[in-house]
C-alpha cells in the first residue's frame, strides 16, 4: 500500500510539472534610459509614450514630476518597440501629440517650440 502512494505522488508531481512547463512565462521588458529635455518655453506636466503592437500595448509615463522649461530628466521606455505615439500635457492642460516617434537607439528626446509650433526630436 505504501508503494502505491509514493508512485501516485510521483506521477501527480510529474504531471503537475508538465502542465507548468506548458504555461507561458511572463515577459520582462528590456528597459532603456534616455534624457528628456524641455525647450518649449513652458512647463510640461506629463509626457506619455504609447507603443502599439498586434499582441500587446505598452504605455509609459516618461516623467514623474513637472518638467520646467530648460530642464532635463532621465526617463525609461521599453526598447522592444521602435516607435511610440507621444503625448505631452502642459501645466495649463494644453496637449500636443505626435504619431510614430522613433525611439530606437535614442539617447535623448527633446520637446521644443519653433516657428511652426511644438515639435519633438530624438537623437
Amino acid at each position: 500500500m505504501m508503494r502505491f502512494r509514493v508512485v501516485s505522488l510521483v506521477r501527480i508531481f510529474a504531471f503537475t510539472m508538465f502542465i507548468v512547463t506548458l504555461m507561458p512565462l511572463p515577459t520582462f521588458a528590456a528597459m532603456k534610459s534616455y534624457t528628456v529635455e524641455n525647450r518649449t518655453g513652458r512647463t510640461i506636466a506629463e509626457i506619455y509614450a504609447v507603443a502599439a503592437d498586434k499582441d500587446k500595448l505598452r504605455e509609459f509615463r516618461l516623467i514623474k514630476t513637472p518638467l520646467e522649461d530648460g530642464k532635463s530628466v532621465a526617463a525609461e521606455y521599453d526598447s522592444d518597440f521602435r516607435k511610440y505615439d507621444l503625448t505631452v500635457v502642459f501645466d495649463d492642460g494644453e496637449v500636443a501629440f505626435w504619431d510614430s516617434v522613433n525611439h530606437k537607439n535614442a539617447k535623448r528626446l527633446v520637446v521644443y517650440k519653433d516657428g511652426k509650433g511644438y515639435n519633438v526630436d530624438t537623437d
